[in-house]
């Protein structure tokens, strides 16, 4: 099957390949679709060419450009390995779509053994008895306690109940590995540190100190959170020497934008973060003029990657819609992972500076300004 991108917000008409057709929706501007065949119908600006996009529905051809981006089958023309085409086999094709596979290959197919990246997810921590993530986890640490004298009267609490759900999803969409569910760095070695109750709580300054320091004596490479603060308090209460610190360890430091583009979020609004949007997110969707550059940040899809079969079903019942940078940013700190694994480098700003070299721009509604969306293809130089 074939697919287009849409140049124009196009209405679908059913029935026959006209403009007097009913419509029946709207797909809207840089949506990328499948369609079934290109038929002959009512000529409309000159163009008389359709697409058939389901069984008697149509779309203007006029409207649309084939979509020459990285395939979701193309990689099956250049990897053999069966591990990898097994576990591709298991993405959602939005995730295909960024050449994941493409990284999974050269990951399993060096000639010598890949480091084991050590992840840490800042979050609400984790569902322990999760099927799919309960052999995936390497260490955990709590640090969400209530700030006692002395001081490491708050530490000491080694089990993280996630009785939230949001940190589980988040470790499920970065590590995890066991049919049918598959995490964008299934080999990495993953470490939950609850720094939060849920997802409505704020992050203390001390807690995050403290779980910076645990990450360093961890030697961790990567911290993904997807926790955000407006810049007023991320300034006035020193969040940021709790970044410099991870840094001056050489420890990347992924961290979500959060989803209004007109009100940039931090840690992830820092330069001295990868900051991740989601390209889905609905206030980017409603044609809102941003005053930001995008080409700052890194955008990936978020909706709907993971099933919300992969939560326990007593937490699937209060788990709103995973969509938005909370979701993007561990599916970023996947790729992250594995670029960290197959370069020769361990600095992050070289890290990013990859990354920003593997992206395809993308317009998205009225904003002219396009957002750089991971993408990774052949040939490709990691360095």
């Amino acid at each position: 099957m074939k697919r287009i991108i849409l140049k124009k917000n196009l209405f679908v008409r059913e029935g026959f390949p006209s403009t007097s057709s009913p419509k029946v929706s709207l797909l809207r501007k840089n949506r990328i679709t499948n369609f079934l065949r290109k038929v002959k119908g009512e000529s409309h600006k000159g163009v008389d060419e359709w697409y058939e996009i389901a069984k008697d529905k149509f779309i203007w051809a006029g409207g649309t450009k084939i979509a020459t981006s990285y395939s979701p089958n193309s990689w099956r023309f250049s990897i053999r390995n069966s591990n990898v085409i097994e576990k591709a086999d298991r993405l959602p094709e939005k995730i295909r779509d960024m050449g994941l596979p493409i990284l999974w290959d050269l990951y399993e197919s060096a000639e010598t053994p890949r480091k084991k990246v050590k992840v840490a997810i800042l979050d609400t921590g984790v569902d322990a008895q999760n099927a799919f993530l309960k052999d995936r986890i390497k260490n955990d640490k709590c640090f969400n306690a209530r700030m006692r004298k002395p001081p490491s009267a708050a530490e000491g609490i080694d089990k993280v109940p996630d009785l939230d759900g949001h940190g589980t999803y988040c470790a499920g969409l970065l590590a995890a590995d066991k049919p049918p569910f598959i995490g964008a760095a299934y080999d990495c070695d993953l470490h939950i540190v609850k720094i939060v109750k849920g997802r409505n709580f704020g992050i203390r300054k001390e807690v995050l100190d403290r779980a910076v320091d645990w990450c360093i004596s961890k030697e961790i490479d990567i911290i993904s959170l997807s926790f955000s603060m407006n810049q007023e308090i991320y300034q006035r209460k020193g969040f940021e020497s709790c970044i410099s610190r991870a840094r001056q360890n050489n420890i990347v430091w992924v961290a979500s934008i959060g989803n209004d583009p007109q009100n940039i979020r931090f840690p992830g609004g820092s330069s001295s973060c990868i900051g991740v949007g989601a390209i889905d997110a609905r206030t980017f969707e409603g044609g809102i003029s941003s005053p930001f550059l995008p080409q700052e940040f890194l955008f990936t899809p978020s909706a709907e990657l993971l099933p919300l079969d992969f939560l326990d079903e007593t937490m699937r019942e209060s788990f709103p819609k995973p969509e938005g940078s909370s979701f993007a940013t561990p599916i970023a700190t996947g790729f992250v992972a594995l670029v960290h694994s197959l370069s020769s480098s361990r600095d992050p700003d070289t890290l990013k500076k990859i990354l920003k070299e593997n992206t395809q721009n993308m317009v998205v509604s009225s904003f002219p300004n396009p957002y750089p969306v991971i993408q990774f293809s052949i040939p490709i130089s990691i360095g």
